[in-house]
């Protein structure tokens, strides 16, 4: 669902009735997703360093 999401602009309206699923759930996994995904990049980029 959420790299749907990803791939249509962030339209979570059009995502909540696509998967039966709130816009505020969409909206919250994705955010999670995303910033989860910036995490791993910071992370990856601290370590490479070390």
């Amino acid at each position: 669902m959420v790299k749907w999401v990803l791939k249509h602009n962030h339209d979570y309206k059009q995502a909540a009735q696509k998967f039966d699923i709130t816009y505020s759930r969409a909206y919250a996994w994705t955010q999670k997703y995303e910033q989860a995904n910036d995490f791993g990049r910071i992370r990856k980029t601290v370590f490479s360093f070390l």
